[in-house]
């Protein structure tokens, strides 16, 4: 009877996909800068979803905070080329570290791989789901690279954030973007974590309203000025 409840349990989870083992685990990275012997950091959580032919990241959370030298700084959730730039930075500093082969899945996990592999001629998004499984079981805080090496027909790609500050704080039509040897930063970590998601920036934050003038400034940057990326880089939800 034991054994038989446990395979009734094991179709449902599989029939439901979630809760018991979803194959795409959603999980929490800890991003922290670090600069001049300080360390600054924030707690993002991505969402990820398995549909039909695609897969999609929702993330929540907030751009890394960087007090230094009397300023105030922010390492962005966006860059000016990839607007979903934090939902695959945990990848560009832990896909190294991801064994290719993890002979110790869950019992669910593996009884939802195999319910995948027969019903589908070609798993388009099994080794996606393989990695991803993997890479959140890594320990540790591991180093970002500030640029990844070029594969296949990919040029290289800038894996450190985007920094910006304020002249005025109080106005944010005096955003600039600033280099990391600017703020001094050294080096950058990412680490999976169970710690919670990182709130409260907005109160760090110039008003973006209509009354600051900011959109109208900002549509009258240079179509290629990456500062007009820079709204949707500090705070996600």
């Amino acid at each position: 009877m034991a054994g038989r409840a446990s395979t009734i349990g094991l179709l449902l989870c599989i029939a439901a996909l979630t809760g018991c083992g979803d194959r795409f685990p959603d999980y929490n990275y800890k991003m922290t800068v670090h600069a001049g012997g300080q360390q600054f950091s924030s707690v993002r959580h991505v969402e990820v979803t398995e549909g039909m032919s695609i897969i999609s990241r929702k993330v929540e959370g907030e751009a890394v905070v960087i007090d230094r030298n009397g300023r105030t700084y922010y390492a962005l959730l966006s860059r000016p080329e990839n607007a979903d730039y934090a939902a695959f930075v945990a990848g560009m500093a832990l896909g190294d570290h991801v064994p290719r082969d993890d002979p110790q899945r869950s019992e669910v996990q593996q009884a939802i791989d195999e319910w995948y592999e027969e019903r589908s001629t070609q798993d388009s998004f099994g080794e996606a789901a393989e990695f991803l499984q993997a890479m959140v079981k890594v320990e540790g805080a591991q180093d970002l690279p500030r640029t990844l090496p070029p594969r296949r027909n990919r040029e290289p790609t800038q894996a450190w954030p985007m920094f910006v500050t304020f002249s005025n704080p109080s106005d944010p039509r005096t955003v600039s973007e600033v280099s990391p040897e600017a703020i001094g930063v050294d080096r950058i970590t990412i680490e999976i974590t169970d710690e919670d998601v990182t709130t409260g920036i907005e109160k760090r934050l110039p008003n973006f309203g209509p009354e600051s003038g900011f959109q109208a400034w900002a549509r009258d940057l240079e179509f290629d000025d990456p500062i007009r990326s820079v709204l949707g880089g500090f705070r996600q939800e």
